[in-house]
């Protein structure tokens, strides 16, 4: 016999004493260990040193030696440039289009608003129309630590000035090659693309400032060289040290092998919560829409930013996540 409507069952009560009706509360405690997020980190200070140690100079013009080191030309001739930028699709190729001009639009940069830069049109992108428009992801503002608010733009002034600012040959001065090159890129996709992208060059900064540049830091044998050419022994060397001065030296290695261990946890932490959203979603999405192009090809970066949001705001919600948010967006 049905219910009647309008009334509810009874919960039956369940042989462990609890009301089989009653939903079972989700443990949600992380420890809090696992909470923060080196790019999250990153990104905050970056904001910051934004805001309190900008550029010395404009960002047009860091932009210009980005594109002369990038294209092996002179930052007065950068503004010329012009290539092909190459998307998954070959019919969203887009031929012959300038690389300076197009990143200042796409970014919002303040006079240069009026500028028309002429592309392909693709259809479903921020080029639709067959011009470049500024992007919202560039303008949107983040928080400092006292409150004040920076565009997203002056963070990544602040990332190209620290990699142009490289020695020309230091290895890690050629990871600006790829930045500039998915940087614009990005400006005939979508929101979705420039979120994807600046999440690459935050980590490529991670990255580069956690090496250490070869020939920087002299070995033993180095220093065994010099001594025996100022006429004393290493042996004779390593005695002549004060016992505080070789305690305080034991207390800086352990120092620096416990600073060097929290990096490589940390930075595993950030691969892991990365792999753990792609394992969890992004991976059995794309195998399900796989032949959905319009589909497959923005879960890496649309799709990632929602399901960051259901984990952060859902479930848990001090759980920091190596992704930048742009649902508000």
């Amino acid at each position: 016999m049905g219910l009647s409507q309008g009334r509810s069952r009874t919960p039956q009560r369940a042989r462990g004493g609890t009301d089989a009706g009653v939903e079972c509360k989700l443990n949600r405690s992380l420890h809090s260990g696992l909470l923060p997020s080196v790019y999250r980190s990153r990104v905050a200070r970056l904001a910051q040193e934004a805001l309190e140690q900008p550029p010395p100079e404009q960002l047009e013009l860091t932009l210009r030696r980005c594109i002369a080191f990038c294209y092996t030309v002179t930052p007065e001739w950068a503004p010329h440039v012009r290539v092909t930028a190459f998307a998954d699709n070959p019919s969203e190729h887009q031929s012959n289009v300038p690389v300076y001009e197009t990143l200042l639009v796409a970014w919002g940069v303040p006079g240069f608003e009026g500028l028309e830069v002429k592309c392909t049109p693709v259809a479903g992108t921020d080029v639709m129309y067959g011009i470049v428009v500024p992007n919202p992801f560039w303008s949107r503002s983040l928080s400092t630590q006292n409150g004040q608010q920076v565009p997203c733009r002056a963070l990544m002034h602040q990332l190209l000035y620290w990699f142009v600012s490289l020695d020309d040959v230091d290895p890690r001065k050629q990871l600006l090659v790829n930045i500039l090159l998915q940087l614009h890129e990005a400006c005939y996709n979508c929101i979705g693309r420039h979120k994807e992208v600046f999440e690459y060059c935050i980590y490529d900064l991670v990255d580069a400032e956690a090496q250490t540049q070869a020939g920087t830091v002299p070995s033993a044998s180095v220093g065994a060289e010099v001594g025996v050419k100022a006429g004393i022994g290493f042996e004779t060397l390593e005695r002549a040290q004060e016992s505080e001065a070789a305690t305080a030296s034991e207390d800086a290695a352990v120092l620096e092998a416990k600073r060097i261990v929290h990096r490589f946890a940390a930075n595993f932490l950030d691969r892991h919560k990365r792999a753990a959203v792609h394992a969890m979603a992004i991976s059995p999405l794309k195998f399900l829409f796989q032949n959905r192009y319009e589909v497959f090809e923005n879960l890496d970066s649309h799709g990632s930013s929602f399901w960051v949001a259901v984990l952060s705001e859902v479930f848990f919600p001090d759980l920091q996540m190596p992704f930048e948010e742009i649902i508000d967006l």
